[in-house]
């Protein structure tokens, strides 16, 4: 017997709308001064986003049970952690706009989630900007999950949060159990990104969203940090080791 799919309301589709508009025009398009003065600190890197990559995975392969304090180690001695806390501020104070605090929303979990579910559907046609906010590549190989690189590499950007904000400690488990839900999603729908009706998901998957629901919402960190590794070994693998 087929599960009925759980219909999202307009209201909470706009506010996921919303959301993304501003958040993608904050930090893609229109790009705020905050955010130039990130990317130009974090850009020291070598091979910029790739080299966040392949520092964050040299550590993990390197040393399976240190490797955050690694991580943590380098983003201190390379004065990476002043520029991380500004860039994990924004985000929370993004998120917050739109979703009250974990303390104060008791359904903070269920609305983020949908939030990341809508992305990863690629069911979020923008008309103001005339985009699809879900995960773009910079090729049109929209249906090959290993070019959706742009998830990886905010994990390893909310890893650094998640060891540094010591404020939002619950935010960005919640965070990045969405984004690799958002990433399971996209891969197994692959949306077109340059169209404006993807379906989205349908009574007859709708069993699998509520598994994959499930086992993202159980996921502690260092899971996802092996998941996103296995998933994208491929393109990880050609910069670990490099940045060192």
């Amino acid at each position: 017997m087929l599960l009925e799919i759980e219909k999202y309301d307009e209201d909470i589709f706009q506010q996921a709308m919303n959301f993304w508009h501003e958040f993608d025009n904050e930090s893609h398009m229109n790009i705020s001064s905050d955010y130039k003065l990130i990317y130009k600190e974090i850009g020291r890197m070598p091979l910029f986003l790739n080299g966040w990559i392949g520092k964050f995975y040299t550590f993990f392969l390197q040393n399976v049970i240190e490797y955050e304090q690694d991580y943590v180690n380098f983003l201190i001695n390379e004065q990476y952690d002043t520029t991380i806390k500004k860039m994990s501020e924004l985000q929370s104070n993004r998120i917050f706009i739109h979703i009250n605090s974990p303390e104060r929303e008791e359904n903070f979990n269920r609305k983020l989630r949908i939030f990341f579910e809508l992305f990863g559907e690629g069911t979020l046609f923008d008309s103001r900007k005339n985009v699809v906010h879900t995960m773009h590549n910079n090729t049109n190989e929209f249906e090959n999950p290993l070019k959706f690189t742009g998830y990886p590499i905010w994990h390893v950007f909310i890893r650094a949060f998640s060891l540094l904000d010591k404020i939002n400690p619950y935010l960005w488990l919640d965070l990045d159990r969405s984004l690799y839900l958002a990433y399971e999603i996209q891969a197994k729908l692959i949306p077109n990104p340059f169209k404006d009706n993807n379906p989205g998901f349908t009574d007859a998957n709708y069993e699998w969203l509520n598994e994959i629901r499930y086992y993202c919402s159980n996921l502690q960190f260092k899971e996802i940090d092996l998941l996103f590794y296995e998933n994208f070994r491929p393109y990880i693998d050609r910069f670990t080791f490099k940045t060192i």
